[in-house]
């Protein structure tokens, strides 16, 4: 992930292209990043940042500093907190929550942030044992 400014976020749906909308998230995980994607790993430090989903295999993750993310964090009237099952990947964790964000939004929700929490899972029903015990 790469740092970008965070006064770019835009927590709505937006248009891209003709026919092509992507939904932005707020994320805050504890899974290692592995070069291309969080892994099922614990990461040593938090990330926080946001998520840009296009599709279910189309998303790209920017990463912000704990504090100023927080801080913008805090400008929205309201969050609403999304946290994945036990055997969820961080991929199809932001993909469902930007499918329910954008039908909270298309029935009038406003001024509010979507926060991902993401934690260290492997994705399926047989994994690791941690993931009984988190999840």
């Amino acid at each position: 992930p790469h740092f970008q400014p965070i006064s770019q976020l835009q927590t709505k749906t937006v248009q891209i292209m003709e026919g092509e909308r992507h939904q932005v998230l707020f994320f805050a995980t504890n899974r290692q990043w592995n070069g291309d994607k969080y892994n099922h790993e614990e990461a040593k430090v938090p990330n926080f940042g946001d998520v840009t989903v296009r599709s279910k295999n189309d998303y790209n993750v920017s990463l912000h500093p704990q504090q100023q993310f927080l801080e913008e964090l805090s400008k929205f009237g309201r969050v609403f907190v999304f946290i994945q099952g036990f055997n969820n990947t961080f991929r199809e964790s932001a993909f469902a929550f930007s499918q329910y964000a954008s039908k909270l939004q298309a029935h009038g929700l406003t001024g509010t942030a979507f926060l991902l929490v993401s934690w260290p899972s492997e994705g399926r029903e047989i994994g690791k044992m941690s993931d009984l015990f988190q999840g």
